[in-house]
């Protein structure tokens, strides 16, 4: 076997020629893997800016939507706390009334505010200031049970301290009161002031500084400011949002009111507010904008441009890796397939060469073994045209592939972002919707008119007087929120409906069962409700309390309401669905139901959650059918594509196999007219001497000039050498004949055991025991080396010419080590390849014991591995051992693949020995080293169990 490494003689010798294919080859590869990477990038921005834009979309629209919700339900609040039920407490001169009536008064006006449940519509405090000493001022904080009362404050003590024109400003409008402005114009302490007026002021600052109000400007002669919570807006966002989008509020004057999203800081906010496009942070922004008409408030939306649409580092290096992988694939490919496609052209160059360089007219034959097998099957266009094939298939398929793999996979997960994200801005919606909602119920409940109402049911029925007329439609049509809903109905604790919004002549159609009626305070959800129109759809209950009289007992009613149909409409989307359920599992709403089959053959992306505070189960489905679209023209651009190139590449292939062949063809005509005895004929050379196909041109002609030549010379000889060729051949065979016995003679060992045996015989009848032990040891070890019998003996045999090589290193070494072997006897009945221990002790005792006079130890132990499939060797000394260099060095010896030349001073050595195993069981064995210094050297062999010797 040849000593030159297999990667050196893979790609040694490329001709300029055969140069020339494998470059075409990579250019081929390198122009597919554009083409994929070009429309692979293409698809990916395509459909990441199609996810990001229906993404922004749904996240802008949903959100308008909720902070639409949120600054409707605080107006309406406002109005609701302008009506008698709430006002006329101020309105009456509570202070001018006696303590008790001013105390039910108080108590009543709690009751009612507890009702409204402020904290639920994100109000932190309500203040409502008389505009005299004789009217009462109240601050009533979200979660306490009764307004705290402000005994001296009064709209001239804000006056006196002009903050009179800062809640006038924010008259219907949001109003961010600054802390600083607030401090600048207060003045609580001033000469003269009132201590407790002071106090009372100091304290109402301290609530709003920082805060959101919204104000009535002292429109009906109370002066009411809602004290929004800090986070107010957030309610229009899903819980614990912080994602790729910014948000924020500002006023007409592009003050700042409000901001939340990802990555909010004052300085953002700024730049949303002053442009439409900005950089920030390193980062371009996109901004838009949508005012909150009828309000004066606009609300703004940031996003941070990512230029790639997708493409992002990740992706890229991906792209990048896959590409190098394919490219060195096709090279290697390219190298190896064109040298065998060209191996016989250059070994026919080298035997035309060779021919050329003689002076004789004897011709060599050529093997037609090397260029009929393997692909020198096919002819050089065919093989041209597979290379050429297969350098543009390979990438196509294998990178078209992983390819789109990575780019859908990138795709999913953009899109799983975005359905994530609709998801919780649904979620967010639906909970907004049902907090509306559950806040009318409540405003109802406390709404004056159906109180009286109720009252005078009560006086007619236990009075027994004629019922009152029911309210007209007029009396409540213009309440607050009852525009979002279909109807109301009134009912009392049996479920008969005493009021309806609608119908009120007929009064029966709204009657529920009893046992849908509940004994709870907070509103609950009935699903699968059949409304007066007959169509099905849910509504919200609410226990009520009217106002006792005179401590007669009062029965509980129930308010109904029923949302619009449909009541989800705004939400509606062709390629999202979502259903709606209560904790039990009915159905309440379902937006699509046919957007729940298949898509295209796929399922639609599912995204669940749960809607606070009611626990109703919210399921949603995206179909993403335009995105499947644009993913099957991309399937369909990129087969189109791999034909298109494949067909480019097989006229390409074409085109050079026929420029190749051509010269061939005029030298197979060439060839066939020497072969008839015509060597005037000349082939016309073409490409460099170098390349493979000029080589066989240019030593061909060169071949034929001088057979040409010789013909004629060699003609005369032939008479000559026909007498001489007699007389030549009875030379030869006799020297052959004398050589083969001297060969014999020196080969035959017979007289060399002999005379080994009269030494050993003369030695010991001498009284020399150790040159008889010597002399019987060497003559056994020449019997083993020379019996060439077969690759294999048996452990017993092996270890036995282990013995007599160590017998005479003991008798020359002056016993200066130990022996000892250790071998089960089922062992020694393996047959093991032969002379594998005694180059190994061999190099122990050359080594291991260098300046040892005594102590030595070599021992060989053999034992079968645990799954009786191998068996280990260790031949183990406590000699000086290696360092960790020389254990480094002997290890990469044992791993080269080349095979080691021998060394005629060293014998076979280990590395050889190492070899052969490998060789002989087809890397099913293994030769290790372990050492340290001083602690001495194990050589360990595993060798897979070949079948026992006879017995």
């Amino acid at each position: 076997m040849s000593g030159r490494p297999a990667f050196p003689r893979l790609f040694g010798g490329i001709g300029p020629f055969r140069l020339r294919i494998v470059l075409l080859s990579l250019a081929l590869t390198l122009a597919t893997q554009a083409v994929l990477g070009y429309i692979g990038f293409a698809y990916l921005r395509s459909l990441s800016a199609q996810v990001e834009t229906k993404r922004e979309a749904r996240v802008m629209d949903t959100f308008y939507r909720n902070a639409m919700s949120r600054l409707n339900n605080a107006h309406r609040l406002m109005q609701v706390l302008q009506t008698p039920a709430f006002s006329d407490y101020f309105l009456d001169n509570m202070n001018l009334r006696q303590p008790a009536v001013a105390a039910e008064g108080l108590a009543e006006l709690a009751a009612r505010f507890r009702t409204l449940a402020l904290a639920d519509q994100g109000v932190e405090a309500v203040y409502m200031i008389g505009s005299d000493s004789n009217q009462s001022a109240l601050a009533l904080h979200a979660g306490e049970e009764r307004p705290v009362v402000l005994e001296k404050l009064r709209l001239d003590a804000l006056e006196s301290s002009s903050l009179s024109s800062l809640y006038v400003r924010s008259h219907d409008r949001l109003e961010w009161i600054d802390a600083a402005e607030l401090t600048e114009r207060s003045r609580t302490d001033g000469p003269g002031r009132d201590p407790v007026v002071s106090r009372e002021l100091a304290d109402m600052n301290r609530t709003l500084a920082g805060k959101l109000i919204i104000s009535n400007g002292n429109a009906n002669g109370v002066l009411i400011v809602l004290v929004l919570a800090e986070r107010f807006l957030d309610a229009a966002l899903p819980d614990d949002y912080d994602a790729d989008y910014s948000f924020a509020l500002m006023n007409d004057s592009r003050k700042p009111l409000w901001s939340a999203g990802a990555s909010v800081s004052a300085e953002l906010v700024r730049g949303m507010t002053e442009a439409a496009d900005f950089d920030f942070d390193g980062s371009r922004y996109i901004v838009r904008s949508k005012p909150l008409t009828p309000y004066p408030e606009t609300l703004l939306f940031a996003r941070k441009r990512t230029g790639s649409h997708g493409a992002d580092a990740t992706i890229t290096l991906l792209f990048a890796l896959l590409s190098a992988t394919t490219f060195v694939i096709t090279f290697v490919v390219s190298v190896a397939y064109s040298k065998r496609i060209f191996r016989p052209f250059r070994k026919i160059a080298a035997a035309l060469n060779k021919q050329a360089g003689r002076d004789e007219t004897r011709l060599e034959t050529i093997s037609p073994h090397d260029y009929v097998h393997g692909v020198n099957r096919f002819s050089t266009r065919t093989n041209l045209i597979l290379l050429f094939a297969l350098a543009v298939i390979l990438p196509a398929i294998s990178d078209g592939a992983l390819y789109n793999r990575m780019l859908k996979s990138s795709v999913d997960r953009q899109i799983a972002v975005s359905n994530e994200e609709t998801g919780r801005f649904l979620q967010a919606a639906v909970r907004t919707d049902f907090d509306g909602w559950r806040i009318l119920t409540n405003r109802l409940a406390v709404n004056e008119q159906l109180q009286r109402y109720l009252q005078q049911r009560q006086r007619d029925a236990v009075m027994g007087t004629a019922a009152q007329p029911a309210l007209s439609a007029a009396d409540i049509a213009m309440f607050p929120g009852l525009n979002e809903v279909a109807y109301f109905v009134l009912l009392d604790d049996i479920g008969h409906s005493v009021y309806a919004s609608i119908f009120f002549n007929n009064s029966d159609l709204f009657s529920l069962p009893r046992s849908l009626l509940r004994d709870q305070e907070e509103a609950y959800v009935i699903p699968e409700f059949k409304d007066v129109f007959g169509k099905t759809t849910f509504a919200l209950v609410k226990r009520m309390y009217r106002e006792a009289e005179q401590g007669e007992k009062v029965n509980p009613n129930y308010i109904v309401i029923v949302p619009k149909d449909p009541a989800f409409a705004d939400l509606a989307d062709p390629e999202t669905a979502f259903r709606i359920a209560d904790p039990s599992g009915k159905r309440m709403y379902d937006s699509n139901a046919a957007a729940w089959g298949d898509a295209d053959g796929r399922k639609p992306a599912a995204w669940s959650t749960q809607v606070p505070p009611l626990a109703l189960a919210l399921d949603v489905r995206f179909t993403n059918a335009e995105l499947l679209r644009q993913n099957n023209d991309y399937y369909s651009r990129f087969v189109i594509m791999v034909l298109t190139v494949f067909l480019g590449t097989l006229l390409l292939a074409t085109l050079l196999t026929s420029l190749i062949v051509r010269p061939l063809n005029e030298l197979q005509e060439t060839m066939l007219l020497a072969g008839a005895g015509d060597f005037g004929r000349r082939s016309r050379q073409r490409g460099e001497p170098g390349n493979e196909i000029g080589q066989i041109i240019h030593s061909y002609n060169r071949m034929a000039g001088q057979l040409e030549r010789a013909v004629s010379d060699n003609m005369r000889m032939l008479e000559e050498q026909a007498a001489n060729k007699e007389r030549e051949a009875r030379l030869v065979h006799s020297k052959t004949r004398a050589e083969l016995h001297m060969l014999q003679a020196q080969i035959n060992p017979h007289f060399l055991y002999n005379t080994l045996e009269t030494i050993n015989m003369r030695s010991r009848a001498s009284g020399q025991p150790e040159i008889g032990v010597v002399v019987t040891a060497l003559a056994e070890l020449l019997r083993y080396s020379v019996n060439m019998k077969g690759d294999t003996v048996t452990l017993e045999q092996e270890l036995h010419h282990v013995r007599n090589y160590v017998a005479i290193q003991q008798i020359r070494l002056g016993h200066s080590f130990r022996f000892e072997v250790d071998a089960p006897e089922p062992l020694l009945r393996r047959r093991v390849l032969k002379f594998i221990l005694q180059p190994i002790v061999e190099n122990s005792l050359k080594y291991a014991f260098a300046g040892f006079d005594e102590g030595g130890l070599l021992r060989i132990e053999a034992r079968a591995e645990a799954d009786g499939g191998a068996m280990t060797i260790e031949v183990r000394d406590n000699g000086v051992g290696m360092t960790r260099q020389q254990l480094a060095n002997a290890a990469r010896s044992l791993a080269e693949e080349a095979e080691a030349e021998a060394d005629a001073r060293n014998g076979l050595g280990l590395r050889n020995v190492c070899m052969r195993l490998r060789l002989f069981h087809e890397d099913g064995a293994a030769m290790t080293i372990e050492s340290k210094p001083m602690a001495g050297t194990t050589v360990r062999l595993v060798v897979p169990l070949l079948p026992d010797e006879p017995a």
